[in-house]
């Protein structure tokens, strides 16, 4: 299934950006921590890359927590991965998050920082 947004902005960061994911049981169980790296984010969702290789029945969504650090103020969000696709020699994922209009504006203030950061850096070289 492709996820088709319909969104305002989605920043591609210039660098992937390391971050931790943790799949939810059924019963709101969090899993242990798995390493991926984001490549874009939105305030309603985020594409990551990881090696490992969730098991996704087609037409299902899988819950997620996402934990990143863009600045320095860590940002967790919870959704599900409603894609996936093979990308080199692991996936990514597309991750809805579900956050309501705080969050939102959190992740929208952090995204301006990182930007900022990221075209100083630019500008550096």
């Amino acid at each position: 299934m492709e996820y088709k947004r319909q969104e305002s902005f989605r920043h591609t960061f210039h660098e992937p950006v390391p971050a931790l994911y943790r799949l939810v049981s059924s019963d709101g169980i969090a899993q242990e921590d798995t390493a991926c790296v984001m490549m874009d984010m939105s305030p309603s969702g985020v594409r990551v890359y990881s090696k490992f290789d969730i098991y996704m029945v087609p037409g299902m969504e899988v819950p997620i927590e996402v934990e990143v650090v863009l600045t320095n103020q860590p940002i967790k969000m919870s959704g599900r991965v409603i894609w996936k696709r093979a990308h080199f020699d692991g996936k990514q994922y597309g991750i809805s998050i579900d956050a309501d209009e705080q969050e939102q504006q959190h992740i929208i203030d952090e995204l301006k920082e990182r930007r900022k950061i990221e075209m100083f850096q630019w500008r550096s070289r």
